[in-house]
């Protein structure tokens, strides 16, 4: 039986392959992680919004925007949770 970060590894990685298949998401395995992003016009107000899934480690950081896309906003906060 799986425990710890590996036990949710599987499920993660089908919801991220989910992601990318049926939604768009562009993902990718850089060195520690796979981050999946996508960015996408508001149907009804005239901005970008856009969501990056980050999962590493058994930990799924989840960060969303509209109207503001902030260099290096998830990079932030990955590098805050794993150093």
């Amino acid at each position: 039986m799986a425990r710890g970060a590996d036990a949710g590894r599987g499920a993660a990685l089908d919801m991220l392959n989910e992601l990318a298949a049926a939604e768009g998401f562009a993902c990718y395995t850089p060195d520690g992680g796979t981050p999946c992003e996508k960015t996408w016009f508001n149907e009804l107000y005239p901005v970008v919004e856009g969501r990056t899934l980050f999962w590493r480690d058994g930990i799924l950081i989840d960060s969303q925007f509209a109207n503001l896309a902030p260099d290096g906003y998830t990079a932030a906060i990955v590098e805050s949770v794993f150093g």
